[in-house]
């Protein structure tokens, strides 16, 4: 069973610019998140993954969090809701 809380893949890149502007963005609109392997590949650079870092939020903000980075960036098929 899903939990609302239940942490969902929504976005992954290489790119700590990216990343930094995400965090921005979810830390304005007050939703949590987590970002995988960003201490990692800030030690490692391109070594610490193929897919880079990847930004999961909880299942109930995935919604809102798509319609916030849609601006700014095109959102990775997992997370991706709108499958027309």
């Amino acid at each position: 069973m899903n939990s609302d809380d239940d942490p969902v893949f929504v976005y992954s890149t290489p790119s700590k610019s990216e990343i930094a502007l995400i965090k921005s963005i979810l830390e304005e609109n007050e939703i949590p998140y987590f970002i995988d392997n960003e201490t990692a590949f800030g030690l490692a650079g391109a070594f610490a993954g193929a897919n880079g870092m990847g930004v999961n939020v909880p299942r109930k903000y995935q919604a809102l969090t798509l319609e916030l980075l849609k601006e700014f960036i095109t959102p990775s098929s997992p997370g991706d809701t709108d499958n027309a």
